[in-house]
């Protein structure tokens, strides 16, 4: 299936009134469970077609957007073509790819799943803008679901147009998460509960990322202070994957994200062990670091997301659950 096959968002009504203010990232981990009804009922906010797609803010990080989607076709064809502008090595950090090369390009990286070729999405505002003004200095033709998420984003304030018909971060230091729907039986087209687990996890990871400063400063220390074997066997594992081995800033931010996961990275850690180093060393070192750093975390991020809750596996996926308290509250976002 095409990118052009893939059903619009249909966004042409969303204001900052209509998203959510969440208390707890908890709230999108049940939200493929009855608890989630009693909670939040559905927010749809990007029409009728798609129902069940949900913008979220955090009530203690309000410069983080969490974008919600119904399953993996939509989350893909909105945002697949600018994973590859900003992340993928193989492609230009100037281009667009058109729809037939991001077909091809998929078929060589996730056997042709557009769906899978991302589990979830992670970018600045800034991103989003470089996007949808290469598009526009190149006269390439948008997706549906593209288009639609530009107005999405223009309609919450988070992108403006220029006179010359590019496109500017209108709130700079923000950012945009997203994820797709979990289906308790096997499908294609939507994540296992497990997998919507360790996504959102490793999305919130590069939104902290993205958002705080401090943390963001740690996270380029304990890089500078590896050693360059290290580093290159770190380089190396992530190119193994796609991205682009000569961001460094993409390997850091990706690193941080991983080491956060004590089930992620098996292929990365084959490389640090040629290097005479583990994924487990280089664990143990970063929370180390940030136990001795001055507050380098959010509240929220140590508190309700990483620290001291484990990832399970999947047959256990009910007890992960049980450990995360709901959410006492759920606000509207005021005008």
């Amino acid at each position: 299936m095409g990118i052009s096959d893939v059903p619009p968002l249909t966004a042409t009504q969303a204001t900052p009134e209509q998203v959510s203010v969440i208390e707890s990232p908890a709230h999108l981990e049940a939200q493929w469970t009855a608890e989630w009804e009693t909670v939040q009922p559905p927010i749809d906010i990007l029409g009728r077609t798609f129902a069940g797609t949900q913008l979220h803010r955090l009530q203690r990080n309000p410069n983080l957007w969490i974008f919600d989607f119904p399953n993996l076709g939509i989350q893909g064809a909105a945002l697949n073509r600018v994973a590859t502008l900003i992340e993928r090595t193989t492609t230009s950090r100037d281009r667009i790819l058109t729809e037939a090369e991001m077909v091809e390009q998929i078929a060589r990286t996730s056997q042709g799943d557009a769906g899978r070729y991302f589990l979830g999405h992670d970018y600045q505002i800034e991103d989003l803008a470089k996007f949808f003004s290469l598009a526009h200095r190149d006269s390439v033709p948008l997706n549906a679901a593209e288009q639609d998420l530009r107005t999405l984003l223009q309609g919450l304030g988070l992108l403006e147009s220029s006179e010359d018909g590019t496109w500017r971060a209108a709130r700079p230091g923000q950012a945009v998460i997203t994820l797709a729907a979990a289906s308790s039986t096997p499908s294609p087209s939507h994540l296992s509960p497990f997998e919507r687990l360790t996504t959102l996890r490793h999305e919130l990871s590069h939104g902290e990322y993205f958002t705080n400063p401090r943390y963001r400063a740690y996270c380029r220390h304990f890089w500078a202070s590896r050693r360059s074997d290290e580093q290159s066997a770190i380089t190396r594992g992530f190119a193994l994957l796609g991205y682009d081995p000569d961001n460094q800033e993409l390997m850091i931010n990706e690193l941080q994200a991983f080491l956060w996961e004590p089930q992620a990275g098996a292929w990365l850690d084959l490389e640090l062990h040629k290097a005479g180093s583990s994924l487990a060393q280089l664990r143990t070192a970063f929370l180390a670091g940030l136990d001795q750093a001055a507050d380098p975390i959010s509240e929220l991020f140590q508190s309700e997301m990483m620290r001291h809750i484990p990832v399970e596996p999947p047959g256990d996926w009910g007890a992960v659950r049980r450990i995360r308290p709901m959410a006492k509250t759920v606000e509207r976002l005021s005008p």
